[in-house]
């Protein structure tokens, strides 16, 4: 098993209607069920907790991990 830190910024819209623009999805079908419907679920998750925390004066402190070299990643 492989195991190592990557410390690599992770880049999130909080509008995800402008990410759809932006990568000109032009339905919510294509949205749900399009190739990257899996990033734009989690930039939406993403969002919505920071603005959570961002709406109650807190600092959001959130981290990733990610399974590099695990089996079926």
């Amino acid at each position: 098993m492989l195991k190592r830190t990557i410390k690599t910024p992770k880049l999130y819209f909080y509008d995800t209607g402008l990410v759809c623009y932006l990568t000109r999805w032009s339905s919510p079908e294509l949205a749900e069920r399009g190739a990257m419907s899996g990033a734009l679920l989690e930039n939406f998750a993403v969002s919505e907790i920071m603005k959570t925390y961002h709406n109650a004066g807190l600092e959001p402190y959130i981290h990733f991990y990610t399974a590099i070299g695990m089996p079926g990643k």
